[in-house]
């Protein structure tokens, strides 16, 4: 069933990503460069913001004594990948 599950995540990862291609392929260049350049913008501040909380939350845990916030990104994360 895990097997499964993992192959439709891919499979659905791969018609996204390539159909978002696909469907800019037809696209004036101009309009194609902002909106590829607009993507990648979010992505990575949606990615920056997401390694700075971690890091702030380390750095709460070590000064409050409290990793409540870490203990359960660390927990969930082995699960989100599989």
């Amino acid at each position: 069933m895990r097997a499964l599950l993992t192959r439709c995540r891919l499979w659905w990862l791969m018609v996204v990503s390539g159909g978002g291609v696909a469907v800019l392929a037809g696209c004036d260049p101009t309009v194609r460069e902002q909106v590829l350049t607009g993507v990648g913008g979010a992505a990575t501040g949606l990615a920056t913001t997401f390694i700075e909380a971690f890091f702030q939350a380390l750095i709460n845990k070590e000064a409050e004594g409290d990793g409540a916030t870490v203990r359960a990104i660390l927990e969930q994360l082995p699960q989100f990948f599989a």
